[in-house]
Order: C-alpha cells, then sequence, then structure tokens
C-alpha cells in the first residue's frame, strides 16, 4: 500500500490461512483502506454500532463522509450519531447534559466598537451551505431571496415578545435598547397579525409534515395560540415545551425562571420525529443553563460579559441543538425567522445541519457573523464567507474579525 500522506511506500505482511477467504484491497491511503474494509465487511457481514464507533476512532476516519460512501442495511444513523456522541454534545440527548462547547462560544461577545459594514438586504453565504439575510421576516420577498427555492425541514425561531426590554431585562449590569419591532407598541390583535405573518412564511418555506419551534413569554402565550391557529388551522399547539433556565431572573412577583416554546406541526405529512431513539430520554420540560449563569472561568476565557451583552434573549446552543436532533436528519435546513445573537447557525453547524436565516437589526447581524469566524478560528476549521454572490476579500472581512 502506498501512503499518500506520508510520500512513501508501506507494506504490511499479513499471514492469511489458504482455508480462509480473502479479498486484496489496494488503496493509496491508510483511510482510504479503513473504508474499503468497512465497506466490504458491511456487505458480507454484520456491522454493529459498537464495532463501527471503534473503527472510527481507530482509524480517525471522517464520519459524516461515511453516510455518503458506505451503505449500511438497516442501520440507523440518528440512532448511532445520538449514542455515540459524534457532534461532540456530551450527554445522550436528556435534558440538562453538560454541553463541554456551549459555553465556549455563548461566552463569545463581538467587539461593539466595530465598524457596522452589514447593510439590509446583504445575503451572506457561510461555507458554501449556512445563508442569512439581513432583511424583514414580515416581507414575503425577504424568504424569496433567502430560500432561492429550497425547503426547510424545520422552523426554530424565537420572535420578539412586544415587551419593552426595561420590562424583562432587570437591573443588572447588562442593559439594551428596544428591538426595532413588537417591542411593546403594538396591540394584541396587531401582535397577532405580526406573529402569523411570519408564521405563513415560514410555512411556504418549509416542508409539509415539517415541525415548527416557537419561543415565547407567558404573557404572550394566547396570542402565540391564536396565530397558530389563524396559520396552522388549530390554536392547541402539537406540544409546549418549558426552558426551565438554572437562574431566575430579577423580578418582585414570582421571579421569572422559564420560558415556552410552543410547537405546531405544518401540514399532513407525517412529521419526522427521532424521540423514540433508545436511551434518548425528552419530556416537555427543557433544563437548560441560562446565559447569564456562566461562572467567572468561563467569563473570563473572552474578557467579556457574554452573549447576554450582545443581544438580550440568547438561546443555549445544546438546547437547540437538541431540538434539531430530535426532528431533522443531517444536512438538513434549519430556518429561523429571528437570528438574533445566532445560536441557531451555532447549532446547526454542531450537528451538521444547515442554517437558513433572517435577521433585521444589521448589528446583530454582524455579531452573529463574528461568532461564526469566532467558531471556526476556535475549531481549526477554514472559513469562507460570500456577500451578494461576491467572495469576501480580507480586507472586506477585517470589521467581522473577532477581537
Amino acid at each position: 500500500m502506498r501512503d499518500a500522506d506520508a510520500g512513501q511506500d508501506q507494506f504490511y505482511e499479513i499471514t492469511i490461512p489458504a482455508e480462509l477467504p480473502a479479498l486484496i484491497i489496494e488503496a493509496d491511503s491508510k483511510e482510504e483502506a479503513a473504508k474499503l474494509v468497512l465497506l466490504y465487511s458491511s456487505g458480507y457481514g454484520e456491522v454493529t454500532q459498537q464495532g463501527l464507533a471503534e473503527f472510527i476512532e481507530q482509524y480517525d476516519l471522517n464520519f459524516p463522509q461515511l453516510k455518503f460512501e458506505i451503505n449500511l442495511p438497516e442501520f440507523s444513523m440518528p440512532r448511532f450519531e445520538q449514542t455515540f456522541d459524534t457532534f461532540g454534545l456530551g450527554g445522550n440527548g436528556s435534558e440538562g447534559g453538560e454541553a463541554p462547547y456551549a459555553e465556549e462560544h455563548e461566552d463569545f461577545m463581538p467587539d461593539e466598537e466595530a465598524e457596522v459594514v452589514v447593510q439590509k438586504g446583504d445575503v451572506y453565504e457561510l461555507n458554501g451551505k449556512h445563508r442569512l439575510i439581513c432583511g424583514d421576516s414580515l416581507l414575503a420577498a425577504t424568504f424569496e431571496t433567502l430560500m432561492n427555492g429550497t425547503l426547510a425541514r424545520v422552523l426554530i425561531t424565537d420572535p420578539p415578545y412586544n415587551i419593552p426590554y426595561s420590562l424583562f431585562g432587570g437591573l443588572g449590569k447588562v442593559q439594551h435598547e428596544d428591538f426595532s419591532m413588537a417591542a411593546g407598541e403594538m396591540g394584541d390583535q396587531e401582535f397577532v397579525e405580526f406573529l402569523a405573518t411570519y408564521m405563513r412564511h415560514a410555512v411556504q418555506h418549509t416542508v409539509d409534515g415539517s415541525i415548527h419551534y416557537n419561543f415565547m413569554d407567558f404573557r404572550h402565550a394566547w396570542h402565540m395560540c391564536e396565530a397558530g391557529g389563524k396559520v396552522y388551522g388549530s390554536r392547541e399547539p402539537k406540544q409546549v415545551c418549558v426552558w426551565n433556565k438554572s437562574i431566575q431572573a430579577n423580578g418582585s412577583f414570582y421571579r421569572a425562571k422559564h420560558e415556552f416554546c410552543f410547537i405546531f406541526k405544518s401540514g399532513e405529512a407525517k412529521h419526522l420525529s427521532h424521540l423514540e431513539l433508545k436511551d434518548r430520554f425528552r419530556s416537555n420540560v427543557w433544563d437548560y443553563k441560562s446565559a447569564n449563569d456562566f461562572s467567572n472561568e468561563e467569563r473570563k476565557e473572552f474578557g467579556k460579559l457574554g452573549a447576554l451583552e450582545n443581544h438580550p434573549t440568547p438561546k443555549p446552543v445544546r438546547m437547540i441543538a437538541d431540538a434539531l436532533l430530535d426532528t431533522t436528519n443531517e444536512g438538513d435546513i434549519a430556518l429561523d425567522c429571528f437570528l438574533g445573537s445566532g445560536t441557531t447557525l451555532m447549532a446547526t453547524e454542531r450537528t451538521r445541519r444547515i442554517c437558513y436565516g433572517v435577521e433585521y437589526e444589521p448589528h446583530y447581524m454582524q455579531g452573529i457573523l463574528t461568532r461564526f469566524i469566532h467558531h471556526c478560528q476556535s475549531e481549526n476549521k477554514p472559513f469562507e464567507i460570500t456577500r451578494n454572490g461576491e467572495l469576501m476579500t480580507e480586507e472586506a472581512l477585517a470589521p467581522l474579525m473577532p477581537k
């Protein structure tokens, strides 16, 4: 066998008993040989999940490629992905599992003093797969430009709650301006129509049978259900999950420690679900760390206050990643109508899904791009960003680079 990486021939002499049938494999590298061994093994014998996990680790194979290169009959790839934690999430999909990477990215805060170079209408493509647009989620044209004829498998989004930040932001060091829309200025029916509008666009650009996750606070639960009735045909969600935060917010009358996630199904087709997988214990109460509950050591890594400083309502990457693992497959598109701090983008990166997202505010979009670059640098991965179809040069990327 010639080891192309080493630039020299390497020969392995193996004594094969005459009575044992054998197939001589020719390959240009040890990795290629390992793939061929796996290919032939899966064709002539049973490949167990444990055996595959050990084989991948032993030969340092690229797991995402195996799914497309090797046929494993009656093999549950989603079950394997989650049982053996091929995403590096930690845990087995149960609520409350600690994710070793989560705070690494949640704690990052882009430089607020950087010049904002993002403009309304800009379309960004990240590493040739994720697509983001700085635009209005109430306009059909925004989604037509973003989706470009493709359909998402899932909607997962965190719309504005129609509450001034002063009513839920507390009295801490970090203070934010109100969102540009749905920040308390809308009446009841106006807010219902606001929610229903982005939902209608999401229905148009997701597959039949897709699951739609919509976060909302308790004050506007009825608005969400009313909007859902207009769009999905029933005021009753398929499920309501509760994010049970690790720390309570400031307040005087029963301090808030949770948020709702209203889950609707779009269309008539059967929806995709991996909730029945062995050892994946999922309830409608999701226990995940709050953004304002990072330890001092976690904050020191970047010397910043973290995601909470960049956006008032960030969600944990692990929580969104687990939701994606519940109802999507690798390579599926997740649509987010309100990207905010970019958590959905980070979750799709971690789970080998694809993010198509909308963010209205240019400075939030710039923060999302900077966060993505930081993620790639932390993982020693290359990054490539195009803006409106043109590859961004080093000079153009300068304002987006982490400080």
